[in-house]
């Protein structure tokens, strides 16, 4: 999605370093806090110990698990690099105390962080509970022109609640939180994205407020619905014109008019990836292509355009560096530009915008756009991400066949 799914265990790694506060092999629990403007956005981790030394930390987010073994030391400082997003935490640690703030310097976010060694993310006021473990139809942003749909996935054990949101721009990725009484308080952090979703029970359903960052924030109705549905990503962009035929010299515009040869692909089936480094749906998808091109049939190819914020050819370059070498990815990744929905879709003659970041497109044998699939539905999505991989490989079997 623009904005904002790791559950993997390649996702974020951090080196080696030493601290005195450890005396023996353990896992200590600890629960972060994110400050933003009226709430903490809580999240938890934990700090492995090979005797005195720390060997890696995981962030926790229901059943995600994102590894975590590079550090970095500056003066009294911690430097945890949150790969492969261009983010840090930056932190003190004082015993079972922690504090610093979490960075985003593309975007000029400085957030900032606490952490305490305990083992509850949520704490429950009520230990009595409604049952919300359902299928839901959401509203974000209800009542206005503005209005958006969603669909809330949610699981729960008791007090314990977990899972995801969609949209039509892509899924929130993996939520944790608690059922209190007659309310609901999810949270997530990825590395990318800390995000937490506060509601109450109503006549009708639920409503309440979703919290992107420290400066934003939106609010949600949702009713029980288990026919609820979304544009299928596969219709969501339609083609209009008569030009389907990618503009490859404009696609890879940030390595040079002449990057991508597209004599290479004649009379293969190709999928283009157009996604942005600093995107987690564009991750969970990378993930997936990366696996599907190391066991792609023959006949087929990979094309991935990179849109960077805060853009420039050396930091978009810089940025693709760093995420190919992570990822290990097999394939080389294009940079086409600035981080924008219009200015990615020049390449494509056939629509205005993107819908979404990320979006796959797969051009058929006579090098013509046939399917645009407009947003990602990653693992946390559960059966909505198996009938993703399904369609995928079912209109990619479609086209060699032809």
């Amino acid at each position: 999605m623009n904005q904002l799914k790791l559950g993997l265990s390649t996702l974020a790694t951090i080196g080696i370093l030493t601290w005195s506060t450890a005396q023996e092999s353990s896992i200590k629990n600890w629960v972060g806090y994110l400050d933003y403007n009226n709430i903490s956005v809580p999240f938890e981790f934990t700090l492995e110990y090979d005797g005195d030394e720390v060997i890696e930390a995981t962030l926790i987010n229901g059943p995600e698990r994102i590894k975590l073994n590079q550090f970095d030391k500056k003066g009294d400082s911690l430097i945890i690099p949150l790969k492969p997003f261009d983010s840090f935490l930056k932190v003190k640690i004082e015993s079972d105390l922690m504090s610093g703030q979490w960075e985003k310097p593309y975007r000029n976010l400085f957030v900032k962080f606490r952490a305490e060694q305990i083992d509850e993310r949520m704490k429950v006021q009520s230990s009595a509970y409604m049952e919300v473990a359902k299928k839901w139809s959401v509203t974000f942003k209800p009542g206005t022109k503005d209005a958006y749909p969603g669909i809330g996935l949610l699981k729960q054990e008791g007090n314990k609640l977990t899972g995801t949101v969609l949209t039509e721009v892509g899924d929130f990725r993996y939520f944790e939180g608690v059922v209190d009484g007659d309310s609901i308080k999810l949270s997530s952090f990825d590395g990318a994205h800390g995000f937490y979703m506060a509601g109450r029970k109503t006549e009708a359903g639920m409503s309440g407020k979703f919290y992107f960052d420290p400066n934003y924030s939106e609010s949600w109705t949702a009713v029980i619905d288990e026919q609820a549905e979304l544009k299928d990503p596969f219709d969501i962009v339609a083609r209009q014109g008569n030009n389907f035929v990618p503009y490859y010299d404009i696609l890879a515009a940030g390595n040079g008019k002449n990057a991508i040869n597209p004599k290479e692909f004649d009379g293969k089936v190709v999928v283009i990836q157009v996604f942005g480094t600093w995107c987690p749906n564009s991750l969970d998808e990378t993930v997936f292509l990366k696996d599907w091109y190391e066991n792609r049939q023959k006949g087929t190819d990979l094309i991935a355009v990179t849109y960077e914020p805060n853009y420039s050819k050396e930091y978009g370059m810089k940025r693709i560096g760093e995420y190919v070498e992570f990822l290990k990815l097999p394939y080389e990744v294009y940079l086409g530009g600035q981080m924008s929905k219009s200015h990615a879709a020049i390449a494509f003659p056939f629509m205005d915008k993107l819908a979404a970041f990320p979006t796959l497109l797969i051009v058929d044998k006579k090098g013509e756009v046939r399917y645009i699939h407009g947003y990602f539905n990653g693992p946390a999505t559960g059966n909505y991400y198996e009938a993703f991989k399904e369609q995928f490989n079912e209109r990619i079997n479609d086209l060699l066949r032809e």
